[in-house]
């Protein structure tokens, strides 16, 4: 029997601050809303990184619970940025990161 995997694709965008209603982003498909519920968001601008990770999913196949989800997407998350260890979120992605608050690529 086969198990199942999650991907998970990390955007890390920059928002416009201070705009409120103004540029909302449309709620479609590979354009998520915010949260839970979908609310709508800050529709990004131009600055834009792409991580992506794959975790196995913990527990039986044909019975996987919200609890071996959630699992695998904590996982995902250390993957991503855990306080130690190797991650793939690097201090030059930050540094990147950063620099758009002066108008960097």
């Amino acid at each position: 029997m086969s198990q199942v995997m999650i991907e998970v694709e990390l955007r890390i965008m920059q928002v416009a601050r201070g705009t409120g209603t103004t540029l909302l982003s449309q709620y479609q498909s590979n354009n998520p809303g915010e949260g839970g519920s979908s609310n709508p968001r800050p529709g990004g601008v131009t600055q834009m990184l792409f991580k992506n990770d794959a975790v196995l999913v913990p527990g039986t196949s044909g019975a996987v619970t919200l609890a071996n989800m959630l699992t695998a997407l904590q996982t995902a998350a250390s993957d991503f940025a855990a306080a130690s260890g190797t991650v793939l979120i690097t201090t030059a992605d930050l540094a990147q990161i950063n620099g758009w608050q002066t108008g960097s690529p």
